[in-house]
């Protein structure tokens, strides 16, 4: 039969084989054919340790992985692997003399200037914080009492809010009123 799952997906590969008389181990055989073959791009799929760590030192730019809680990850590029991808980009970054020497003079026909192109950045305005944010003040009264002739602050009273009740809840309510008072209830009489 064709297959399913994995071995489907396997079968999609080019199956590399091994030539070595004597054979060797599966991870030697590996490491050699890497460093003979740096044309063909592969991933590296191994549990071997060892294995993993010659990969990250003589191939950087190999992806390795790994099967953790039963799930293939790839691992994280390895610092070796980071240095050579910052060497590239400053490579490929790089200018030549000669395009240096034109892109000067490109700017000096176009009469651009790079000072001129700091000035041209608007700069936001400090706004106030929020009004809306901010916790009121306290308003106090001065009050005049006759008798003492002396000045008080007292606080502004707080409003309470009434209780909102649907119109049976207040039926109710009356009704319990007429049949006894709260006074007699809590025997304050």
């Amino acid at each position: 039969g064709i297959g399913f799952g994995a071995m489907l997906i396997l079968k999609q590969y080019e199956i590399i084989k091994c030539n070595h008389y004597p054979s060797i181990s599966a991870e030697k055989c590996f490491q050699q054919i890497l460093i003979k073959d740096k044309t063909n791009k592969y991933f590296l799929a191994s549990q071997s340790l060892s294995l993993r760590e010659y990969t990250h030192i003589n191939r950087p730019d190999l992806p390795t992985m790994l099967i953790t809680h039963n799930a293939i990850n790839i691992e994280r590029p390895s610092i070796n692997s980071y240095s050579i991808v910052e060497k590239i980009k400053k490579d490929n970054s790089n200018l030549t003399k000669y395009e240096t020497n034109i892109l000067k003079k490109i700017k000096q026909e176009l009469n651009i200037n790079q000072n001129d192109d700091n000035n041209n950045i608007k700069k936001r305005k400090k706004h106030g914080i929020n009004p809306l944010s901010i916790k009121k003040k306290k308003k106090y009264i001065l009050i005049n009492q006759i008798n003492n002739n002396t000045n008080y602050l007292l606080k502004k009273r707080r409003r309470t809010r009434q209780l909102r009740m649907s119109l049976h809840l207040k039926q109710h309510l009356k009704e319990l009123e007429k049949t006894f008072s709260i006074k007699q209830f809590f025997h304050l009489e």
